[in-house]
């Protein structure tokens, strides 16, 4: 599944206005916020998207995660909702040296090595046709 709602984000956080970014990859306002709402497009748009905001394709299928650029999801606790010790959902961060922020950034870095992989597969197989 797609998260489209993503681009809104992006666009903000690029400090795009909305009407500048839709005239920079050929669109009308209209035509952008309609990709949006329908979360629905074409891979060549999509792909011309990713490209001006500086995030890959796979980005916009990535479940929960905000931010883009260079890779970093700008990812904080107060964005995980995780059980720690007792049970106690949504527990406190305790510090830089939480355990459970070291195992989620392993599992960050982990799961971008591998959309990284999976770019470069996409692209391979895309040169083929």
């Amino acid at each position: 599944m797609a998260y489209l709602h993503k681009i809104k984000v992006l666009i903000k956080e690029k400090k795009f206005g909305f009407s500048e970014f839709a005239k920079t990859i050929g669109m009308t306002d209209a035509g952008l916020r309609k990709i949006i709402d329908t979360n629905s497009t074409s891979i060549n748009t999509l792909e011309k998207i990713a490209s001006i905001l500086d995030v890959p394709v796979s980005y916009f299928f990535e479940e929960g995660v905000t931010g883009g650029g260079g890779g970093e999801k700008n990812l904080n606790h107060s964005q995980f909702n995780y059980q720690q010790g007792d049970g106690n959902k949504n527990a406190q961060h305790v510090g830089d040296g939480c355990v459970e922020c070291g195992r989620l950034r392993r599992e960050v870095e982990s799961l971008q090595e591998l959309l990284k992989a999976k770019d470069e597969i996409i692209n391979l197989l895309k040169e083929r046709k």
